[in-house]
């Protein structure tokens, strides 16, 4: 699935950022944000602190170019046979009709019956909820009592999906965020990277959807080599010992 490749493409740039090949780290990280184009931002996001963190002005100058250059060839076709919709596709509103009639039957069950409405068919529901609602601006713009209602529900699965999928993972990373473990330049670097990417992937789908366990998911093996890294076992600091075979 899409989300397999994502973390598989997120996971190598961080292998090949630490291993000093930029261009390569670079096209997988333009790979990972059009993996999903909700990913596209917090990909973007990326690379800005990777390079604005990076010392190397020649380094700084592939990464960039290499990652224009990839997602300039990867969307041109698309927005050249599709226009704007080949890239964005319009996917905001049908995500939260989705979801938020999924939602909404979690807590009305025979109502959701009778009408015949759920995920699978979320339109009885969302015109119950939403009256006239064609966007996701109608929605928070016209019935916010009821956005609100839902979006809290939302948050709840998510916080209970984020523990679900990081399983163990969420305990060592509490020890590890309470470590005096000492990290150098090159190991902050790759937690502040992991960190903020996750949650610049995850945040939007709290305010259209909730976080479902495979968005985690794709983040998993780099959380847990920041894990790692913040309770003192970096590939940098041990002989022949490589950070991402943690993974």
């Amino acid at each position: 699935t899409s989300e397999l490749y994502a973390a598989a493409y997120f996971t190598g740039f961080l292998y090949f950022m630490r291993s000093d090949a930029p261009w390569s780290a670079a096209v997988l990280l333009a790979l990972f944000g059009l993996a999903k184009v909700e990913l596209l931002l917090a990909s973007a996001l990326c690379l800005a602190v990777w390079v604005a963190t990076e010392r190397d002005t020649k380094v700084r100058l592939s990464a960039a170019a290499a990652y224009l250059a990839c997602v300039v060839a990867l969307c041109l076709p698309a927005l050249y046979l599709y226009g704007r919709d080949g890239l964005l596709g319009g996917r905001a509103f049908s995500a939260l009709s989705q979801h938020f009639a999924e939602l909404y039957c979690g807590i009305n069950p025979m109502q959701c019956a009778a009408l015949g409405g759920g995920w699978d068919n979320p339109n009885p529901i969302v015109e119950l909820l939403f009256p006239g609602a064609a966007s996701v601006a109608d929605v928070i713009l016209h019935y916010p009592a009821q956005y609100t209602r839902l979006l809290a529900l939302g948050f709840r699965e998510s916080f209970e999906n984020i523990l679900i999928a990081l399983n163990g993972t969420v305990f060592l990373l509490a020890i590890a965020l309470s470590s005096r473990s000492t990290m150098d330049a090159s190991d902050r670097r790759l937690c502040t990277l992991v960190l903020l990417t996750t949650a610049a992937s995850l945040l939007p789908a709290l305010f259209v959807a909730f976080v479902h366990i495979r968005y985690v998911a794709r983040f998993s093996p780099a959380i847990l080599v920041v894990t790692l890294v913040m309770l003192g076992f970096s590939g940098k600091h041990q002989t022949r010992v490589n950070w991402i075979s943690m993974a």
